[in-house]
């Protein structure tokens, strides 16, 4: 027998981007950055350094994630004219990357 998930707890993990695990506990939330010509731009709050952001696109072309700091490519596989959108919209909004990493790991250390 397959186990589902509650319909309540599909739509939390719907709305509000969360992943609820079996224990009930929230495994990780995706914040929403921006979104600029077809590319999302996503951060969760219990992820991994360096610090990074996500980049993906609904039809699946990009899906990697890029370093704060200077924009390196960390994970994924990016074409040449969707890496130039991303820097140029990283070079515009990177304090608001800083500052959602910043609250993040504040968060984790009071825990």
């Amino acid at each position: 027998m397959t186990n589902y998930l509650p319909l309540d707890r599909l739509l939390w993990n719907y709305i509000y981007g969360t992943s609820i695990g079996e224990d009930g506990l929230i495994i990780h939330i995706r914040e929403g950055v921006g979104r600029y010509e077809g590319l999302i731009f996503e951060m969760y709050t219990n992820d991994h350094n360096p610090p990074h952001f996500h980049v993906k696109t609904k039809d699946g072309r990009v899906n990697a994630s890029f370093r704060i700091d200077n924009c390196e490519v960390v994970d994924g596989n990016v074409s040449s004219p969707d890496l130039k959108r991303i820097k140029k919209f990283h070079a515009e909004h990177k304090g608001r990357f800083e500052i959602f990493w910043e609250k993040k790991t504040i968060k984790q250390s009071r825990s």
